[in-house]
């Protein structure tokens, strides 16, 4: 099963009956009390806001804190926030079901695009009222200061509020496919779940790429989009008949690239329809902090298993981050890739998009829209 759907399946019946209510609801909730206790965020008087979840596993504990701005070193840039994209991972950490990681902290918010409002002392590339994009932890701010490294100009062809939606899901199916899987013109890859923000990114560059594709999509919503994107080769992603599908269709021999969010006994089974010298591309998070064991069988054909976690990138190779993101740029500077769908709500009413994200129904990408929006902060949570 996808992601969305094995979260939900292993939510206990308090968790269960929260995300009802959420989704009915379509908000964050609160007692009247404390709405009545809260203020309009004001730039001048407050400096910044976070939007936090002060109780992990409840999702009406999304709250807006006051925080302090934060001026750039030397190689850092502070942008005002017009957009931040929100991932399957904020909703995970939001029901308190992100998987423990020691390099990771649990942080809502991992990419943003707005306005350069101030520089480093050694910022040469970027200057005040530059339109960026950019990768960070923790974006769901009113201003983020981060690394060179992670920031990107805005493509002129794209607007500042869906550019919001570029970093994450384009430098993840660019790192997975052309760094990791070296995809090759006229190889077949299987991408998993094509119908959210990686799976779409992951299908134009393998269209660019030259590559045959094969996709699985769990709604039969999602795999129509997926027949109007002219994809083929379509299959269910919450069961496991994508196995035998994929050997019909490729006379029993397999893809040479998978790109897997799937659990459980999708990894084994997926690694036993690769060819010889094929790649499988681990983008989940849970079989891995689970420890789940795989046989060793499929290796006798010389494949490669590797997981990705964009999260590393930013300490571990910082020039490799940026030259991909630059890549990126390029290519959608160029026409070759493109903007995603994107569902916008308002920062301001963040359960509305927790709530809509929950169902697992949507297509591409969702944003929050920030700059201008009357957001209502929580003085004591400073």
């Amino acid at each position: 099963m996808n992601q969305m759907a094995e979260l939900i399946s292993k939510l206990s019946p308090a968790q269960l009956d929260r995300l009802h209510q959420m989704i009915k609801r379509g908000t964050t909730g609160g007692s009247a009390k404390a709405v009545a206790q809260k203020k309009t965020f004001d730039a001048a008087r407050h400096g910044n806001f976070n939007l936090i979840v002060t109780k992990p596993g409840l999702m009406e504990s999304l709250q807006f804190q006051v925080c302090e701005r934060k001026q750039p070193g030397k190689q850092e840039v502070e942008i005002e926030v017009y957009a931040a994209g929100m991932n399957f991972r904020d909703v995970m950490i939001a029901l308190g079901m992100y998987p423990a990681s020691p390099n990771v902290a649990p942080v809502l918010g991992g990419e943003v695009s707005g306005r350069i409002v101030a520089v480093g002392e050694d910022v040469r590339e970027f200057s005040v009222g530059d339109e960026v994009m950019a990768l960070i932890l923790g974006g769901f701010k009113a201003f983020v200061t981060v690394p060179v490294e992670g920031v990107l100009h805005k493509p002129p062809t794209v607007t500042v509020e869906s550019s919001a939606g570029i970093p994450v899901a384009f430098l993840t199916a660019f790192y997975a496919l052309r760094h990791m899987a070296q995809l090759a013109k006229g190889e077949r890859v299987l991408i998993h779940s094509a119908a959210g923000g990686v799976g779409l990114s992951a299908i134009q560059i393998a269209q660019c790429t030259g590559a045959e594709i094969f996709v699985t999509a769990g709604t039969p919503e999602k795999r129509e989009f997926l027949r109007s994107q002219r994809i083929a080769r379509i299959m269910d992603s919450r069961s496991l008949d994508f196995v035998e599908e994929v050997l019909k269709s490729t006379g029993g021999e397999g893809v040479d690239v998978i790109l897997n969010s799937l659990a459980g006994e999708a990894i084994p089974k997926g690694l036993e329809i690769l060819r010889p010298y094929g790649r499988f591309i681990e983008l989940g998070k849970r079989d891995i902090m689970e420890n789940a064991q795989i046989g060793l069988l499929p290796f006798s054909k010389a494949i490669t298993l590797a997981s990705l976690d964009l999260t590393w990138l930013p300490a571990a190779r910082p020039g490799l981050m940026n030259s991909m993101l630059r890549e990126v740029g390029g290519l959608i500077n160029e026409g070759v890739l493109k903007p995603l769908p994107t569902r916008f709500f308002p920062i301001s009413e963040p359960g509305k998009a927790f709530s809509f994200m929950s169902q697992g129904t949507h297509i591409g990408k969702v944003v929050f829209l920030v700059k201008g929006q009357e957001v209502m902060i929580d003085e004591r949570l400073n």
